[in-house]
Formats: C-alpha cells, sequence, structure tokens
C-alpha cells in the first residue's frame, strides 16, 4: 500500500496512470500536430490564392493591352479614312466646280452658235 495515496499499488492502477499520462501526452500531440497542419493548409492555400490572383492579373493586363493596341490601330485606320473622305470631298468640290465651269462655257457656246445658226 502507498502511504501518500492509502492505496494499494497494483499493475493494474500503474497502468491505469500511465494510461491517464499518456492519453494527456497524446492529446496534447494531437492537438499540437492538428494546429501545425492547420496553419500549414492555411499558408498553402494562401500562396495558392495569391499565385492564382498574379496569374489572374496578368492574363487580365494582356488581355487589355491586347484590347487596347486593337483600338489604337482602329482609331488610325478611322483617322486615316477621314483623311482620305476630306481629300475625296475636295476633288469632288474641285471637279463639280469645274464641271460648272463647263456647262456654262457650253451653254454660252451653244448660244453663240444659234446665234450663228451652226449646230453643235
Amino acid at each position: 500500500m502507498c502511504p501518500s495515496l492509502r492505496q494499494e499499488v497494483t499493475l493494474e492502477s500503474i497502468a491505469r496512470l500511465l494510461d491517464v499520462k499518456l492519453d494527456a501526452k497524446l492529446d496534447e500531440k494531437f492537438e499540437s500536430l492538428k494546429k501545425s497542419f492547420y496553419i500549414n493548409v492555411k499558408s498553402l492555400i494562401k500562396t495558392e490564392i495569391v499565385t492564382a490572383i498574379d496569374q489572374v492579373k496578368i492574363e487580365f493586363t494582356e488581355t487589355t493591352d491586347f484590347l487596347h493596341q486593337g483600338q489604337k490601330e482602329l482609331k488610325s485606320n478611322i483617322e486615316s479614312a477621314e483623311i482620305k473622305v476630306k481629300a475625296i470631298q475636295k476633288i469632288n468640290t474641285d471637279l463639280t466646280n469645274k464641271m460648272s465651269v463647263l456647262h456654262l462655257r457650253l451653254e454660252s457656246i451653244e448660244k453663240i452658235s444659234r446665234s450663228h445658226n451652226v449646230e453643235i
């Protein structure tokens, strides 16, 4: 019998004591392992999310740069077309004026030829 515990020390009581101590130690180690696992998984997920976000940013930047370049080309083509249209409009105005002058000259020549009894 153990005087401090006032109970008999048996193999069974030693086994129970060891089981209690081991369970407490294992629970502590398991909690530590769980916490470590949680931290590692959280860190891994965070890293993967940051990597995915960075990849999306890169792809978004590439896409917007591509669209911007296409928009610049379209703007340049439109400006070029506007310049050509203005040139064509000027040519059209000049030709219309020349045609008006020629029409007036033709009418004048026709009047003169009628007055001289010459038919054109």
